[in-house]
C-alpha cells in the first residue's frame, strides 16, 4: 500500500501538470485532490452519493480473478479519508446503483442495486441490499422471476416502495403497439425494457417488459408531483417509420405514467438514420431535465436532450465538443439550470481520458476539463456538485498495471 500511495502521489503531479498551465495550478492538495482507493486486485468505480452527515458513500466493484468479483464500499470524508473500505455482498456479484432511502421502513438508510450471475454465463439475477450510514449490511433481497433480469437503477419512493429499471432478455413483444413482427424482417427481440415495482416490504408489486424492439433498456424512473417518469432506450419503431429491419435503430425514451408506464404513449428522441443510447438523466433546480447519451457513430458523440418539468421535449442535439470520440456516462445538475456532464474522451487504441464540463440549458460549455495519464484507459463514472460549488468527480484509473477507483475533487471552474 506504501508502494501505490507514492505512484499515486506521483500520478496526481503528472495529471496536473499534463491538464493544468502553471498560472492555475494550486497546490492545495486537501481541499482539491486525485485520491486512489483499493488493494488487491482490479477495482471499477459505480456511484457516490453525499450523505446529510457531510460523508460519501462509494460504490465500486473489485474483480480478484476472472471468476470472482465482489461489491467494493468506501465510506470517506469530503476531503477523501477512508472512514470504510471493504467488499461487501457474494461472489460473482457487481453493484451497479446506490440511493438513500427517505420513506417507509428503511428511512434513513441506503439501499444498494446489483447484478447477480446466475449459473448460464449470460443470465442474472437482481439484488436490493440495505446498508446503514455506517456501510453495515442490514439485510438484502433478491429477484428472479424471469429467465435473466438486468437492474441498472434503483428508484426510492415517497410512500416507502422502489422502482428497478433495467432489461430482461425474457422478450416480450407488443403487438398491440403496431409493431411488425420482428422475425418477419430478419430481425432478433434480443431484450426488453424492464420495469419493476417492490413494495415497502421490498416484495414485488409487478414486472413491466415493454416490448417490439430487438434491443432496449430502461435508464431510470424518476418520481414527480403526481405520476413518475420512465427514461429509456430502445430501437423500437416510433410509429412515422416503415416496418423494416434499416429502421430499427435506437433512440431516447420518455414515458409520464402513474401505474404502467407500458400504457402510456412513448416520446422518442433521436435522430431516424442514427442510433442514440441513453445513459443518464438528471433535473436541473429550475425543473428541466438534461438526458444524455450516445450516439453509436464512428467516431460516436455524446447527445442529450432537454425536457421540461413535465417532461415534454424542449430541445436535443449533439454536444458542440472537439472531434475525438466520446462515450457518455453521466449527467448531474449544478445550480440553475445547468448541468455537470461527464464523459469518456475515446483515443488511440480505445483507450480513454476523463472528460468533465458544465453545460447551460442551451448546450454552451461553461468549462471543460479533460483528466487521464499518459497510455493508460481512464474512465469517469459520477460526477456531482458538492455544496458550495466543488465539483466531484469518480472514476476507475489505472494505476502501475491495475485499475483503481479514483476520486477527483475540483474548483467550481473545474481546475485543482
Amino acid at each position: 500500500m506504501q508502494i501505490i500511495r507514492k505512484i499515486s502521489r506521483l500520478l496526481v503531479l503528472l495529471l496536473i501538470w499534463q491538464c493544468d498551465t502553471p498560472t492555475n495550478v494550486d497546490p492545495e492538495f486537501k481541499n482539491y485532490f486525485i485520491r486512489f482507493y483499493g488493494g488487491n486486485g482490479n477495482h471499477f468505480a459505480e456511484d457516490v452519493l453525499l450523505t446529510p452527515a457531510g460523508r460519501l458513500i462509494i460504490l465500486g466493484n473489485v474483480n480478484y480473478s476472472p471468476s470472482t468479483n465482489r461489491m467494493y464500499l468506501i465510506i470517506a470524508t469530503l476531503e477523501g479519508d477512508v472512514i470504510v473500505e471493504k467488499p461487501l455482498g457474494g461472489i460473482n456479484e457487481a453493484a451497479r446503483d446506490i440511493e438513500p432511502v427517505t420513506a417507509g421502513p428503511e428511512a434513513g438508510n441506503f439501499v444498494i442495486l446489483s447484478n447477480v450471475r446466475k449459473n448460464a454465463d449470460d443470465s442474472l439475477a437482481i439484488r436490493l441490499t440495505v446498508i446503514n450510514s455506517e456501510g453495515d449490511s442490514l439485510r438484502s433481497y433478491y429477484y428472479n422471476s424471469l429467465k435473466s433480469q438486468e437492474g441498472f437503477s434503483v428508484t426510492p419512493l415517497s410512500n416507502g416502495g422502489y422502482f428497478i429499471g433495467g432489461r430482461t432478455t425474457d422478450t416480450d413483444p407488443d403487438p398491440s403497439a403496431g409493431n411488425v413482427d420482428l422475425a418477419l424482417i430478419g430481425l432478433v427481440d434480443k431484450e426488453d425494457e424492464l420495469v419493476v415495482s417492490v413494495r415497502p416490504d421490498f416484495s414485488i408489486e409487478y414486472i413491466r417488459r415493454i416490448g417490439g424492439s430487438t434491443e432496449g433498456a430502461c435508464i431510470k424512473i424518476l418520481q414527480g408531483a403526481s405520476s413518475y417518469y420512465f427514461t429509456g432506450y430502445s430501437d423500437r419503431l416510433d410509429g412515422t417509420e416503415a416496418g423494416i429491419a434499416s429502421n430499427y435503430e435506437h433512440n431516447f425514451n420518455f414515458r409520464v405514467f402513474t401505474t404502467n408506464p407500458a400504457s402510456v404513449p412513448n416520446t422518442v428522441s433521436g435522430t431516424p438514420d442514427q442510433p442514440e443510447i441513453l445513459k443518464s438523466i438528471a433535473q436541473s433546480s429550475t425543473g428541466t431535465f438534461m438526458a444524455l447519451g450516445t450516439r453509436l457513430t464512428n467516431p460516436s458523440r455524446p447527445y442529450a436532450a432537454l425536457l421540461t418539468s413535465t417532461f415534454s421535449l424542449i430541445d436535443a442535439g449533439i454536444l458542440p465538443l472537439s472531434a475525438e470520440g466520446y462515450e457518455a456516462v453521466h449527467v448531474a445538475p449544478s445550480g440553475g439550470s445547468r448541468f455537470l456532464v461527464a464523459l469518456n474522451r475515446i483515443g488511440a487504441g480505445n483507450r480513454s481520458d476523463i472528460w468533465v464540463g458544465r453545460l447551460t440549458s442551451e448546450f454552451v460549455i461553461d468549462f471543460q476539463k479533460a483528466i487521464g495519464g499518459p497510455n493508460t484507459d481512464d474512465r469517469v463514472s459520477r460526477v456531482m456538485e458538492l455544496p458550495g460549488g466543488d465539483v466531484l468527480v469518480l472514476a476507475t484509473m489505472d494505476i502501475t498495471n491495475q485499475r483503481k477507483i479514483a476520486l477527483i475533487k475540483l474548483r467550481p471552474n473545474g481546475n485543482f
